[in-house]
């Protein structure tokens, strides 16, 4: 079996490309007869129908740029899914794969022979209708650039070449070129999902056909790419140029076969997008609802204060915002908003958890991060954090799965249990202080962890409800706020006892190799509690290469067992995001960032 070599920079981007780009609802979107049809007038007022809706949405952000893989930001992933689709998606109702930009999921053939054996190759085709802005068929040579692109060194992609190293050529059907197969030389559980990658058209992106003559496979191979890198000039001219503003902020060079272009770029204020006139995707929508794209216009306005946009929401300014808590809740109380605004809360796949550090002599024991997990009251930290709007978690794979398992409880807030498991380890109060302390090479020691957080209010006051609740077990908590570079560097060095994280999985296959297998312990990588567990690796690695269903669900129900018992870190909560739009409109939310699916709004 080959191994897959991964990074976790490359995981986190892929993670919010996967969560952020178009999905798919139940509800069959109005064709654009339809919508012609509902256009009405009453006197002299013209009630606005979907073909002219315009949704106005905050963003707190402007994109640094709009190039797919030289971006890793979630408001740059939100715009350009409606500019540049992929051949596959996530549907948010089942969270399957779904078809785009092709015409069927792809025929997955397991290599026996080949230069590929033991991988897997991935065959699809493109839509006849899909055309890129020049009207030129969007076709597998498309696909090949784009992963040129991807594999050329000197691009700035490094985010997503770790994801798709999977990837190994790619074969275009003679007589047919929106056929081709994707050949890769592993098994991978999200190789398909990922295979759908972001396409590039030729005409725009390499006008003078820097890329044509350089074979996909040279790049693939990292060897050769490096030296190509070396002596190819015509590879760093392109990489250069691409990487360079010019193919990320200037209107006329942001071009692809989405169904929205960009029509205005107004730097901290503002951008727009535009539906494109006669657009393909309108044809088959009603067999591939991913392909949906309602209104004529997305505005997308930079608003960093929560106040300001709740004045725009309540003033009809602002038809989407993602609000905080408190926000959200102060508008439902509002008696003037609660005529205009409608309020929603989708749960969401991200989740808090306090890493623990099982490197450090006072965390080694599961025991005693047993018994922290006990001594930490969830309820009371979900009720005062996020007003009772989350819920608790066992462990790190969401409940939306069907591989979640049920069977594993939350541990519940027990100070006699962690009183229990802390004498179980050696830690008792011996001098009758409060604090449970243990010889520890010849020397007394306390039971003193230092919690270290970032500055912001919502850390203060986890970090001082955790305190509170810990210390009635004996358990003493230091907390130290940090600068959040600080606090990124202590993460990334393991410079810590704990601290409080947010991890967001992907929509698909859950791949827990990054977070919690031990060569993942490293300062690229995500496993930042330092768990080593020889069983866990086993089954970590067996899931990744196990395509079948059955079986890998059980390596999953097993895996979640062993981090249960262990308690590398205590899983606190999963929470719902707050979302507040114009009754105008008919919002699709789901699980996915951001929440909430613009292009699929309708008019009421």
């Amino acid at each position: 079996m080959k191994k897959i070599k991964y990074s976790f920079g490359a995981h986190l981007a892929m993670l919010v490309m996967c969560l952020c780009l178009v999905a798919a609802c139940k509800t069959d979107p109005k064709t654009t007869e339809d919508k012609k049809e509902s256009s009405t007038k009453t006197g002299a007022a013209t009630i606005v129908t979907d073909e002219d809706l315009k949704v106005t949405i905050q963003i707190r952000s402007e994109p640094k740029r709009l190039n797919p893989v030289l971006t890793t930001t979630s408001t740059a992933l939100q715009l350009l899914a409606h500019l540049f689709p992929t051949l596959l998606n996530f549907s948010p109702e089942d969270l399957s794969v779904q078809p785009v930009l092709v015409k069927s999921l792809p025929k997955v053939v397991q290599l026996t022979e080949g230069p590929y054996a033991g991988g897997v190759s991935y065959s699809y085709e493109i839509h006849e209708e899909a055309v890129w802005d020049n009207g030129s068929p969007v076709t597998g040579h498309d696909y090949v650039l784009g992963m040129k692109i991807l594999f050329n060194p000197l691009v700035k992609a490094d985010a997503y070449r770790g994801v798709m190293n999977f990837v190994k050529a790619v074969e275009i059907d003679p007589t047919n070129p929106k056929k081709f197969v994707v050949y890769s030389d592993q098994t991978y559980i999200m190789g398909e999902a990922y295979s759908g990658f972001f396409m590039y058209p030729a005409y725009a992106y390499d006008p003078q056909g820097l890329m044509k003559d350089i074979p996909l496979t040279d790049l693939t191979n990292p060897e050769k790419a490096a030296a190509l890198a070396k002596s190819n000039a015509n590879l760093k001219t392109f990489a250069d140029a691409f990487n360079s503003p010019e193919y990320g902020r200037e209107l006329a060079n942001i071009t692809s076969c989405g169904a929205y272009k960009l029509i205005e770029w107004i730097p901290n204020q503002r951008l727009v997008l535009q539906k494109k006139e006669n657009w393909w995707g309108d044809k088959l929508v009603k067999d591939y609802p991913m392909l949906t794209a309602i209104p004529k216009e997305l505005v997308y306005e930079v608003i960093r204060d929560g106040n300001s946009a709740m004045t725009q929401l309540k003033s009809g300014a602002l038809d989407i915002a993602l609000t905080s808590t408190n926000d959200y809740l102060a508008l439902q109380e509002n008696e003037a908003a609660k005529k205009n605004l409608n309020f929603y809360k989708p749960e969401s796949m991200s989740y808090v958890y306090i890493a623990l550090n099982a490197k450090k002599p006072k965390l080694k024991d599961k025991k005693v991060r047993q018994a922290i997990a006990h001594a930490i009251d969830r309820d009371e930290i979900i009720e005062v954090l996020k007003s009772g709007l989350a819920r608790t978690i066992t462990g790190p794979i969401p409940s939306q799965f069907d591989y979640y398992n049920k069977s594993l409880k939350p541990i519940p807030y027990n100070v006699e249990k962690a009183k229990s498991l802390l004498a179980a380890a050696g830690w008792k109060d011996t001098n009758g202080n409060g604090i449970v302390d243990k010889q520890m090479d010849g020397e007394l020691v306390e039971l003193t962890i230092e919690f270290a957080i970032p500055t912001s209010k919502a850390s203060e006051q986890l970090a001082i409800l955790v305190k509170e609740t810990a210390k009635r077990a004996g358990i003493n908590i230091e907390i130290k706020v940090k600068e959040t570079s600080v606090y990124l560097a202590d993460r990334r060095r393991r410079e810590f006892e704990m601290m409080p994280l947010q991890a967001r999985p992907d929509p698909g296959l859950y791949d827990p190799y990054q977070l919690w297998h031990s060569k993942s312990d490293t300062p690229s990588g995500g496993n930042f509690v330092g768990f080593r567990n020889t069983e866990a690796d086993k089954l970590i690695e067996e899931i990744r290469v196990t395509l079948d269903k059955k079986k890998r669900d059980a390596l999953y129900l097993q895996l979640q067992e062993i981090i249960y018992d262990e308690q590398p870190a205590v899983f606190l909560y999963s929470g719902q995001t707050c979302i507040v739009a114009n009754q105008r409109l008919n919002l699709k939310t789901s699980i996915f960032k951001p929440g909430y699916f613009e292009q699929y709004s309708t008019v009421k």
